[in-house]
Order: C-alpha cells, then sequence, then structure tokens
C-alpha cells in the first residue's frame, strides 16, 4: 500500500460513512446550517459518502452572497 493509500484509508475510516447520497447531503445541510461549510462527496475507498469541507471558491461565492443580502438590507452598506 503506498503513502496515500494509507493517508486514504485512514481519513476515511475517520469519518463517518453514509449508505446513500441522500442522506448524506441531509448530514451536510443540517451542518451548514451551524455556519459549517461542508458537502457530501462520494468515497472510491470504501464505495460510500461522506461530508467534508467545502472547496475554497464555495467558501467565496458563500461570502459573496452574505455581503449581497447586506448591502441590500442595511442601507449605505458598502
Amino acid at each position: 500500500m503506498t503513502k496515500s493509500q494509507k493517508k486514504r484509508k485512514a481519513d476515511c475510516q475517520r469519518k463517518i460513512r453514509h449508505k446513500s447520497r441522500g442522506a448524506a447531503w441531509a448530514a451536510a445541510r443540517n451542518m451548514n446550517k451551524k455556519g459549517n461549510y461542508v458537502e457530501a462527496y462520494y468515497c472510491e475507498y470504501c464505495k460510500g459518502w461522506h461530508v467534508g469541507r467545502m472547496k475554497h471558491e464555495a467558501k467565496v461565492m458563500e461570502a459573496f452572497k452574505r455581503l449581497e443580502l447586506k448591502r441590500k438590507t442595511i442601507p449605505n452598506y458598502v
């Protein structure tokens, strides 16, 4: 087993494995409501679904959405 395979196995084993895509996305939605930035993804190693951090671009887009909302709701918000 290569070093990267060992790391992938260790990463997989420490995460919760969801049996379906729907279950993983439901868990991700609940975590996102608490201010986390996570998404569901399929794991080739265990053939299950996990929840993990969103890519950087998704965080940036979320920040822009919040800023736009503030601009619309708060007068003179720069």
